[in-house]
């Protein structure tokens, strides 16, 4: 079973991280498809057999969305949903994940498990699967937040009485990330005039 099954709700409200996932701390952002292919790779290179006895295929579906949801973890990324939609946590910001990419992944996961081929891409086991990532992944709840915030390139600039930069983090729930970098040295003919 998924370590991720257990996990409460993400509250934001709240001043702890979220650690349910890997805490190598990645700084690297990537997109769910180079994610896929990092984990179908750690998968060919697993020595412990993955092929189940399988007593049935709703078996086959719970286990395969265990068995992402933990690679995904074990890469340093999450997948999360919020109100039926899935995300994906790519290291600075969540972004929603393209079904058909999913697809290909639990199709993939499925047939590692020893779930036979035609069952593995059928479109109601895979409807099935999706469904049940809404079960297994992460909650996020985002509740209102008491201190506005920015996603930047290089981390998370937060206003507020005493401004601060900091690293990315999960429970931030970001949707987005400006393609721009904070410098603390940086300056601007134009701060005075708001000042």
């Amino acid at each position: 079973m998924s370590d991720l099954q257990n996990n409460p709700p993400l509250d934001l409200n709240s001043n702890s991280k979220l650690l349910n996932y890997n805490d190598k701390s990645n700084n690297e952002v990537i997109d769910f498809r180079s994610l896929i292919l990092r984990a179908l790779s750690s998968l060919s290179n697993n020595k412990t057999p993955l092929k189940k006895e399988l007593t049935s295929i709703k078996q086959g579906i719970v286990y395969t969305v265990d068995l992402a949801c933990d690679l995904i973890r074990k890469e340093g990324y999450l997948l999360g949903y919020r109100e039926k939609r899935i995300y994906f946590y790519n290291g600075a910001f969540w972004s929603p994940v393209a079904e058909e990419e999913l697809q290909v992944f639990l199709t993939c996961l499925a047939k590692a498990i020893g779930m036979e081929d035609h069952n593995a891409r059928l479109a109601e086991n895979l409807e099935k699967m999706i469904k049940q990532i809404l079960v297994t992944a992460t909650s996020l709840k985002k509740g209102p937040s008491s201190i506005p915030a920015i996603c930047l390139k290089n981390g998370v600039y937060r206003f507020g009485s005493e401004p601060k930069f900091t690293g990315f983090e999960p429970s931030d729930f970001f949707y987005y990330q400006l393609p721009y970098e904070y410098d603390a040295r940086a300056t601007s003919s134009l701060s005075g005039i708001f000042g």
